[in-house]
């Protein structure tokens, strides 16, 4: 088990520092929490990750 937490917090660190580079500090309170559902999402299911950054990245462009 804990080596899925160590993959899982991988995942997570490496999605925060994607969508950093995507601008993710420069948009709306409202479309971080947006993001944070998406995020909380993906610690259900795994394998909704590649969906998740997709999904955070249309977000962000919609709110540069």
């Amino acid at each position: 088990m804990g080596d899925f937490k160590d993959i899982n917090d991988g995942i997570f660190e490496d999605l925060l520092n994607r969508l950093d580079d995507e601008g993710y500090s420069n948009i709306p309170s409202q479309a971080h929490n947006e993001i944070v559902d998406l995020i909380d999402a993906q610690y259900e299911d795994a394998e909704m990750f590649k969906e998740l950054v997709s999904e955070a990245i249309k977000i962000i462009k919609k709110h540069q």
